[in-house]
């Protein structure tokens, strides 16, 4: 059920990723920002078609776990690990939402700067950063602990 759920938000999370840019597109300046300093400020700029990058790498990432889910023999785990699908495919599922929450963040502060509605990129991606860590640190002992359970 879970999965499910995580899927279907995965795949809103990458259609946003790829129509919020598209939507505004027209609107943005021929030259926008497409790096931030650690404050949040612009401090690299480009083409507005960069903004496309980010949904490709985007994409490419999603693509990647998409094919971890339904392969997870095929990633390089103890082959104690292995045995557990249901869990490599439940911390696969997090870790893509995680990932895909942060791009699409940073889709709509790259638009957002651009069009001047706001001064600098704000830096609550650093709390979806900060679940991230903690949701791979609480998914690795998940998966310590599902381990466990099917040995014995």
């Amino acid at each position: 059920m879970l999965q499910k759920f995580l899927t279907g938000l995965n795949l809103i999370l990458l259609v946003f990723i790829w129509i919020y840019p598209a939507v505004n597109y027209n609107q943005l300046p021929e030259i926008i920002p497409v790096h931030f300093s650690g404050d949040g400020i612009p401090d690299g700029f480009g083409s507005r078609y960069m903004i496309w990058l980010e949904a490709g790498i985007a994409t490419l990432l999603f693509g990647i776990c998409t094919y971890v889910y339904f392969n997870p023999s095929k990633i390089n785990l103890p082959e104690d690990f292995k045995k557990n699908t249901h869990a490599i495919q439940k911390f696969i599922s997090v870790l893509c939402t995680l990932v895909l929450l942060i791009f699409a963040w940073m889709s709509y502060q790259t638009v957002q700067v651009a069009l001047d509605n706001t001064a600098r990129f704000s830096m609550s991606p650093g709390i979806i950063i900060g679940l991230l860590y903690v949701g791979i640190i609480g998914m690795i002992i998940y998966l310590g602990k599902a381990n466990e359970t099917v040995k014995h």
